[in-house]
């Protein structure tokens, strides 16, 4: 084997190898990336499978599923109606003072200036007169009414063996779209 023999040899075996690496850095290291990508795609999905399967097999062994969960929607949706409807509320304001004994001497709905995408916002003022546990039964009341509210002012004033309490109430609806 001569020394071009040799050269010929080195030259191809240098091709080779830098063939081989290209090959390695072209297309193995990319195609080894994806490759993990897609196996923690699919662990991810399997352990969502997962998931899905526990909870599929918690509530099909229950045939009250579906019931219980209509329950909890309607129980939302009277706390939180797609309409206003302050009259309704008024009403249920009504009803509770003459319950709990108290006059209510004013009730004022307010409208609301600032406005959220999800729900809408009425404030409600009240004037009431009552004793002191004729107050504490209303406001008691008013936490259970169907409608979502928060008692957000209330001032107290005394007059005579009389409470005079002028709160302002929020009630929430959503917004329709």
């Amino acid at each position: 084997m001569g020394k071009r023999d040799k050269y010929y040899l080195s030259v191809v075996s240098l091709m080779i190898c830098v063939y081989a690496a290209a090959v390695y850095l072209l297309l193995y290291i990319p195609c080894d990336r994806e490759l993990y990508a897609v196996e923690k795609k699919i662990s991810s999905n399997k352990e969502q499978l997962r998931t899905l399967r526990s909870f599929s097999d918690r509530y099909e062994k229950n045939e009250n599923t579906a019931g219980k969960v209509e329950e909890i929607n309607l129980f939302w949706k009277n706390k939180l109606p797609d309409q206003k409807n302050e009259a309704a509320f008024i009403s249920s304001l009504q009803e509770a003072a003459a319950v709990s004994n108290i006059v209510l001497s004013s009730v004022e709905p307010v409208p609301q200036s600032g406005k959220n995408d999800l729900y809408e916002e009425t404030i409600i003022k009240i004037k009431t007169k009552g004793d002191y546990f004729q107050v504490l039964d209303f406001l008691e009341k008013i936490n259970g009414l169907d409608r979502y509210n928060i008692v957000d002012k209330i001032n107290i004033a005394v007059q005579g063996n009389l409470l005079e309490a002028d709160m302002a109430i929020r009630i929430f609806s959503i917004s329709p779209k």
